[in-house]
């Protein structure tokens, strides 16, 4: 069966994109010193650098970068400036053990309280989108009503594709 498009290109790509701007940008590469003490207890200045980049993008954006979204070199000099480390430290950590990315993922999910999205989750979700897709039949404004759920219920956010399968089968199932 074959996946029905509900995201243009162009709205896929905006749904997870993070700004740009300095300031945002200053904002979001802020670590608290229980946020600093956390990272330091990782040895390798890889290992402490990814750690970083996983915790800023789960505490502002609600999802982890990975080998297909790459965080903004922007963000990346920003992350490496506070930490005093060199900002070409995320490719070195992206080629190292899948491992220790994953300890770093949990460990992560656990101080910050989050979940990762289910089966149970996602049927939560198209429950609560159902009533809205009665009211509309853009696909972007459920796209964008599903991140704001997650991010209430500190869930974090699927791949933009399972987004997607998502709020098309509440589209589906509209009457």
């Amino acid at each position: 069966m074959a996946r029905r498009q509900i995201l243009s290109l162009s709205e896929r790509e905006s749904l997870l994109a993070l700004p740009d701007d300095e300031l945002t940008l200053t904002r979001m590469a802020y670590f608290s010193e229980h946020d600093l003490a956390l990272i330091s207890a990782h040895r390798k200045p890889a290992s402490r650098f990814g750690f970083a980049v996983l915790l800023c993008y789960l505490k502002n954006v609600g999802f982890a970068p990975d080998k297909k979204i790459s965080p903004s070199d922007a963000l990346l000099k920003h992350i490496a400036s506070r930490l005093k480390l060199t900002g070409d430290l995320w490719p070195a950590y992206l080629s190292g053990r899948d491992t220790t990315r994953r300890e770093h993922l949990t460990e992560l999910y656990r101080y910050l309280g989050v979940k990762a999205f289910t089966g149970k989750i996602q049927q939560d979700c198209i429950t609560h989108l159902l009533s809205m897709a009665t009211r509309t039949d853009k696909g972007i404004l459920l796209a964008e009503e599903l991140l704001v759920y997650l991010r209430q219920n500190n869930v974090i956010i699927p791949a933009i594709d399972v987004v997607e399968r998502t709020c098309a089968e509440v589209h589906g199932r509209r009457r």
